[in-house]
């Protein structure tokens, strides 16, 4: 999706949305937001969806700032600023493992597997693999990371940087816990 296509559809005006992702007015509203995650430092596309969902209830309003789906930002870490060109690696989006298996070396990138829908729909709660990270989970299933972490019996600070395989080996969540949980809420949302 687009700033326009997120303000016309979550009736958010795009001055909202600006303030809310901490971008300068001068990003093209037509700039979709996985490019907007290249371009304004901090932004994620996770936390986009936790802020148009946060807005209408009122638990954000655009003179608190920017929102962080983990809080609101802090004044001082908003800058003004134009931000800074940065290079940014891109990761080619290759088929994702079966949990039974981790690939040894890279692969040719020609494999049927896993693929990512590029139509802005979500990927279902069956797909999440071992590889992947609760904010991927968060960010391809479209499920919000407070209900996971509840659902999941999680605390709010846990890394959401760990991968469904570390978060089995390390906490004791099974993938297929985590699988039921965005299903239920895939069937509720």
């Amino acid at each position: 999706m687009t700033l326009t296509g997120v303000s016309e559809a979550y009736g958010m005006p795009l001055d909202t949305l600006y303030v809310m992702i901490g971008a300068e007015r001068s990003v093209p509203p037509e700039t979709a937001m996985k490019v907007l995650e290249k371009l304004v430092p901090g932004m994620e596309v996770w936390a986009v969806r936790e802020g148009v969902a946060a807005y209408p209830a009122g638990a954000w309003t655009p003179d608190m700032g920017r929102f962080d789906a983990l809080g609101v930002l802090p004044a001082e870490t908003q800058s003004s600023a134009p931000p800074e060109p940065t290079l940014v690696l891109q990761p080619v989006l290759a088929p994702l493992p079966t949990d039974d298996h981790i690939p040894q070396g890279l692969g040719e990138g020609t494999g049927s597997g896993l693929v990512l829908p590029q139509d802005g729909s979500r990927l279902a709660g069956g797909e999440v693999r071992g590889r992947m990270t609760l904010l991927e989970v968060v960010d391809y299933c479209q499920v919000l990371v407070d209900y996971l972490l509840a659902e999941l019996g999680l605390a709010q600070d846990v890394d959401l940087h760990l991968s469904m395989r570390d978060l089995a080996s390390q906490i004791g969540v099974e993938i297929q816990a985590v699988r039921d949980v965005v299903t239920r809420y895939q069937e509720q949302h």
